[in-house]
């Protein structure tokens, strides 16, 4: 390895002998890994299992790796000769970033992050669980891809554009939010080591960061809207409903009426929207087509494409950076307020939330109880996690836990409630359905 960092470097250096660029191989390695098609299983906002419109964490990586990718193309072509922005900008490295970045989300969303947050403390474990470590841990220590190395072996540029949070807990006072465990220490030093003292996150993954925020902004309220539970269609009309959502948002929110207008928003969204998204959508070809057009309209607004006062790029002397108009930022935040009122916020989904974390909570204790004890049979640990544990000091009771907490945050929501179903005796299943394989 040079002893200049480069961005094509890797932990473990291998030989790149074929057809596509480093960056294309880290790409294709997410790609084709187990932990990327996991989240097929995982929820979005709501249960994968409740309905076919509802995005899951993959066809939402998925969206915000092509997003991503073409605002990456856009700005190569858009600044030419005026920026030299290959040196800071692959399209491949930002579209690696985005199929990366829920890894580590586990089963039934945020809640249950909370939840093992919680969980790993109350065992000791003071950095807890965040997905943001995770994903980051996922991709150089839990994946396999190779018996000569540990993780995927990503290049040092995909791994940087992963951190959305530079920083590991409590650095700076931020615990609600971050971007390794000390587990990940070097590898993180690994990626930072291109980037400037002082620079949060690079300018890939500031790319990646926005095409996350707009594709959960947009495509939550679409989903929703679909199902009923959001009605969009009132809000568009200027009804009563939206100025109840109007008023509730700013009840809760920090930004102020005058940094955010709102009514006018919600005009121009209600100008452009067709007559047939003005009704309780009921799955017309006319609707659907409206409804792709109107997501496609909020894509290229929020992309800011063609406009330079929305979305552009500024050379700070540290690297190009990705400047975003408050306006844009602000009205993403109140798209997906609308999500977190009429679905997040509901009984429905927070009396589902509490049986989910009580299911993660005795799967959780169950396993590491066995995980840790001397007289308990281990092999109740599905491989290859039980294979981990035998290979960790029977002193590093920390390290065992975490190993539990990352077999947990690899399944899917049906293989929790299957596990949890078996260790309770609810549901014995059957002896050759061995749940994790």
């Amino acid at each position: 390895m040079s002893s200049e960092p480069l961005r094509e470097d890797r932990l473990y250096p291998q030989n790149d002998g074929d057809q596509r660029e480093c960056f294309e191989r880290d790409r294709d390695r997410l790609l084709y890994s187990r932990e990327f098609r996991r989240l097929s299983g995982v929820t979005q906002v709501a249960r994968t299992e409740e309905s076919y419109l509802y995005h899951d964490r993959l066809s939402h990586s998925l969206k915000v790796a092509q997003v991503g990718r073409r605002l990456s193309e856009y700005y190569l072509r858009e600044y030419s000769g005026k920026l030299d922005l290959k040196q800071h900008l692959n399209p491949s490295v930002v579209e690696t970033a985005a199929l990366a970045h829920d890894l580590g989300h586990p089963p039934f969303g945020h809640a249950i992050e909370r939840k093992l947050d919680e969980l790993l403390q109350d065992y000791g474990i003071e950095a807890g669980f965040e997905g943001n470590p995770q994903s980051f841990r996922i991709v150089t220590n839990v994946a396999t891809h190779s018996n000569n190395y540990p993780g995927l072996n990503l290049t040092r540029a995909s791994l940087n554009a992963i951190i959305k949070y530079p920083w590991s807990r409590g650095d700076d006072g931020n615990y609600e939010k971050w971007g390794h465990y000390p587990s990940e220490e070097d590898e993180f030093e690994f990626a930072r080591s291109l980037t400037d003292a002082g620079r949060g996150k690079c300018f890939e993954a500031e790319i990646m960061d926005w095409a996350d925020d707009l594709a959960y902004a947009i495509h939550d309220l679409t989903d929703f809207y679909q199902s009923g539970l959001l009605p969009l269609d009132q809000i568009l009309e200027g009804t009563n409903e939206r100025d109840r959502i109007i008023d509730e948002f700013f009840s809760q929110s920090s930004i102020s009426v005058s940094e955010l207008r709102a009514e006018e928003l919600l005009n121009e969204l209600g100008a452009v929207a067709r007559d047939s998204l003005k009704t309780p959508f009921s799955g017309t070809d006319t609707e659907r087509a409206a409804l792709n057009q109107f997501s496609s309209y909020l894509i290229e607004k929020y992309l800011g494409i063609g406009r330079e006062d929305h979305l552009h790029i500024e050379e700070t002397g540290i690297g190009p950076e990705l400047n975003i108009n408050d306006d844009l930022e602000n009205q993403i935040e109140f798209l997906k307020f609308m999500t977190y009122f009429y679905v997040v916020d509901s009984s429905t989904l927070v009396s589902q939330q509490h049986g989910q974390k009580e299911m993660i909570e005795e799967i959780f204790t169950t396993m590491v109880d066995y995980a840790t004890s001397s007289s308990k049979r281990s092999s109740i640990i599905p491989a290859p996690y039980r294979e981990r544990l035998n290979g960790v000091d029977s002193g590093a009771g920390d390290d065992k836990i975490r190993i539990i907490a990352d077999f947990i945050a690899s399944m899917t929501e049906q293989q929790v409630t299957t596990l949890y179903e078996r260790l309770t005796g609810h549901g014995p299943g059957s002896l050759d359905n061995q749940i994790i394989r």
